[in-house]
């Protein structure tokens, strides 16, 4: 599986991803700039990514990312859009609009 997480903010996005596993670590996303990684799927069918939003010091949400439960049929690559009123999930076998989207919080 690959996922990409793409900053369409004027503000740098700060980014945080991990699973129960794994620590893939921190990015901060200038406007247009994107964080990518990849990774198989747990024989169970259970594996499970979360990332960590910050606009400085201030949260924006904590969200699941890949949720193989979700998103096993869904995408091979799943692409998440960062906008002003919070993220988009697209999936490459089904065209906008986003399959899952997540609001930002206030």
């Amino acid at each position: 599986m690959k996922v990409e997480i793409k900053n369409n903010n004027t503000y740098i996005l700060d980014v945080h991803c991990k699973s129960a596993d794994d620590d893939i670590g921190s990015r901060a996303l200038k406007n247009g700039e994107s964080y990518r990684w990849q990774f198989y799927v747990n024989f169970f069918n259970s594996t499970l990514y979360f990332c960590e939003f910050h606009q400085g010091k201030v949260t924006k949400g904590v969200f699941d990312i890949y949720d193989a439960l979700r998103d096993f049929k869904r995408c091979t690559r799943c692409t998440w859009m960062a906008e002003t009123d919070g993220l988009y999930g697209f999936s490459e076998k089904k065209p906008p609009p986003a399959a899952v989207f997540y609001k930002w919080l206030k």
